[in-house]
């Protein structure tokens, strides 16, 4: 609903942001190309601005693209703004090391291909085809000149060429392969063992200093979220309706001017058995009127269709073809269906794919509704309607007083009947209902609103249901007191000493394996634990424990006996390890060859293409002036 809305109000510059959006290289910001007059800056490559300007379009639009890619799972807590706009700072410097040495080697991008690339942009098209009209309003409307956005597109342009020139020169020897292969293929043949955590928890001593030595130590663990108490508006399309006023007059004029809404068409709900020509039209219509006086003499109609229709669709259903409108078969088909009544069998059609029968076995949509058998229907549709019509001019209202009062809610509550609602505290983790929404999160939580103590933008909930907030209390994060959270710190310190005392039990277990010469079924069996052999296993094994799996690809080939190492599970339990055997891996055929080849080059070119650019970076004069 939002995006229509903004269709409407912004035309073509809705695409050039598309287009913009869709540039490779994320044409993300224009200052930096074009000059930031006297914005200040916050970095300088060799004697070249970067302006905050220039940071901050860059940033946004790279949260923006954040939330659109992760979608549900965005949460703004994991991106904070600092830490973006340093990762967006550090790629701009990168951006402007590259264009400056590929400036240097001469490299250049023609006209031509400046103007093929942007022709191919479908926001400038019309038809599948460039138009020039629509080219030049869309860059007016954004605020570009035609030489300033082709600057924008030959930059980019530039820069892939540049990095296809340094990742295009790498590949892979043969040594390189066949140690990849032999690697990345080979198998182990391993066992284990788990020593569960769970088992040492009743074993572990609790007593209330150590319990408070361990909250002092792991202080930041409990810690009180920062959290937020909203004050919010609601705009919704139900809303609205039930508070839709209409008399009975209103009602009857809507049900006159939409009467089509409320008329349900003609319809039969149908079987018919079908008699191909192929064996000649004269047996067909034999057949056809016998079948008909045994449906007429009480046999079903379905039974007969399942056994004799020649329609291979229908024929299994007993001829079923469901409701069926006028005009949609043939018409003499069409003519027979609809003159019929309920229950009744026609006489044989002849139509051009043979002879049929038909069955009707129900009716529906005859008879004219009226006003006062659909009232309550009427009356729902009316309310929706009206509501619809509000709606619309409601959101932009609510977006401008939101906007233009951002200190307070009062003014659009008072303006468009809205009640101000009141939120319990909300962490960045989110809480129940609206609340859930990555959207209320990221706007409760954003500078504009949390700290500068502005309304939050109009948020899309549903394509009907927009919100508007504002924060009402704000509490930053703060350290819980022990006695509130004891019995979490004893379950956390209980947890901690099972996982040692596992852990224990587990380099106990491996001093018995590699000095005293047991065996990994002999020393399990003393602690009554089940040895897991799993043979012969590939490094991408789903069936392993992945600590494990990565613990015995970690460990030494076997010299005539077998190795082991321990390992602590991300879960607290502590697995002991044991390989036998070693099989080293190798390559099928040549295209499997050339695909590893292939894949291997392709790192080398990432590896190559970063290591360019930090030398490009240590060889240049670069300040960062960001805080």
């Amino acid at each position: 609903m939002l995006q229509s809305i903004r269709d409407k109000a912004q035309g073509w510059i809705a695409w050039v942001i598309i287009l913009l959006i869709s540039v490779p290289f994320a044409l993300w910001g224009i200052g930096e190309y074009l000059g930031g007059g006297s914005e200040p800056a916050v970095a300088e490559v060799n004697g070249v601005e970067i302006t905050d300007y220039d940071l901050n379009e860059r940033a946004r639009v790279a949260r923006e693209n954040l939330r659109q890619q992760l979608g549900e799972s965005y949460r703004p807590e994991f991106f904070p703004e600092k830490t973006l706009r340093r990762q967006v700072l550090e790629q701009m410097i990168n951006e402007h090391v590259m264009l400056q040495a590929a400036e240097k080697l001469g490299m250049r991008v023609s006209n031509e291909s400046v103007r093929r690339f942007i022709q191919q942009q479908r926001a400038f098209q019309l038809d599948g085809r460039f138009d020039v009209a629509t080219y030049e309003n869309a860059l007016r409307n954004r605020g570009l000149t035609k030489t300033g956005f082709e600057q924008i597109v030959r930059h980019d342009l530039l820069l892939r060429q540049f990095s296809d020139t340094i990742s295009g020169s790498a590949f892979a020897v043969d040594y390189e392969i066949d140690e990849a292969a032999r690697l990345e293929g080979q198998t182990r043949d391993l066992s284990y063992v788990v020593i569960p955590a769970a088992s040492y928890l009743d074993k572990v001593p609790v007593d209330e200093a150590a319990l408070q030595d361990y909250y002092q130590a792991h202080a930041s663990a409990y810690l009180q979220p920062e959290r937020v108490k909203l004050d919010y508006l609601l705009l919704d399309i139900d809303s609205l309706a039930k508070s839709v006023e209409f008399n009975e007059q209103d009602l009857r004029d809507y049900f006159e001017q939409h009467r089509g809404d409320f008329t349900q068409p003609r319809q039969r709900r149908l079987r018919y058995i079908l008699l191909s020509l192929k064996d000649g039209e004269e047996q067909a219509l034999a057949q056809a009127k016998a079948l008909r006086q045994r449906v007429l003499a009480g046999e079903d109609f379905s039974q007969l269709a399942k056994q004799y229709s020649q329609d291979p669709v229908s024929a299994p259903k007993g001829g079923e073809l469901g409701w069926v409108e006028p005009g949609t078969m043939d018409k003499a088909f069409d003519d027979a269906a609809f003159s019929l009544a309920k229950g009744e069998v026609s006489e044989p059609i002849k139509t051009p794919f043979g002879y049929q029968l038909i069955q009707v076995e129900d009716i529906r949509g005859e008879s004219e509704p009226s006003f006062e058998a659909l009232r309550d229907q009427v009356a729902e549709a009316y309310r929706r309607s009206q509501a619809e019509q509000r709606f619309y001019d409601y959101a932009e209202r609510l977006a401008n007083l939101a906007y233009e009062q951002p200190d307070s809610l009062e003014p659009a509550a008072e303006d468009l009947g809205l009640g101000i609602e009141h939120s319990d505290w909300i962490t960045h983790q989110g809480a129940e209902g609206l609340f859930a929404s990555p959207k209320v999160l990221s706007a409760a939580f954003s500078d504009d609103v949390l700290k500068d103590g502005r309304n939050s933008e109009v948020i899309e909930l549903e394509p009907e249901k927009l919100m508007v907030l504002r924060v009402r209390e704000h509490e930053e994060a703060q350290q819980r007191p022990f006695e509130e959270v004891r019995d979490q710190v004893a379950a956390a310190y209980r947890q901690e000493k099972a996982r040692e005392m596992a852990a224990d039990a587990g380099r106990a277990l491996l001093e018995k394996l590699s000095k005293e010469g047991v065996d990994l079924q002999q020393a399990a069996a003393e602690l009554n634990l089940a040895v897991q052999s799993v043979g012969m296993t590939a490094r991408g094994d789903q069936q392993v424990p992945g600590a494990v799996l990565e613990k015995a690809f970690s460990l030494p080939r076997p010299a005539g006996q077998p190795v082991s190492a321990g390992v602590a599970m991300p879960d607290g339990d502590y697995a002991v390890v044991v390989v036998q055997a070693v099989k080293d891996g190798a390559l099928p055929d040549d295209a499997a060859r050339r695909l590893l080849a292939g894949r291997l080059a392709s790192a080398h070119a990432k590896a190559e293409y970063q290591a360019f650019i930090g030398k490009l970076r240590d060889e240049a004069d670069i300040e960062v002036m960001l805080k």
